[in-house]
């Protein structure tokens, strides 16, 4: 933690505030990607790409609350 930022975050308890607590991965992607030269609206597209459709809204709240995270 002297070297570097280091973010912490409960992701379990995050997603299961979302109303999935296996999304808990996306969470800590969210947070990742925040400091990736990446444009959230290309997260977006691999989330809709490789998760169910039935699941693509709840894992794109979960990515938003990890990048929200690691601001």
């Amino acid at each position: 933690e002297k070297d570097h930022a280091v973010y912490k975050a409960d992701a379990t308890a995050i997603a299961r505030e979302l109303g999935n607590p296996r999304c808990f991965n996306v969470v800590i992607l969210g947070m990742a990607a925040r400091h990736m030269d990446y444009a959230v609206e290309d997260w977006y597209k691999v989330i809709e790409r490789t998760v169910k459709p039935k699941t693509i809204e709840i894992n794109k709240k979960a990515f938003d609350a990890g990048y929200a995270l690691a601001e």
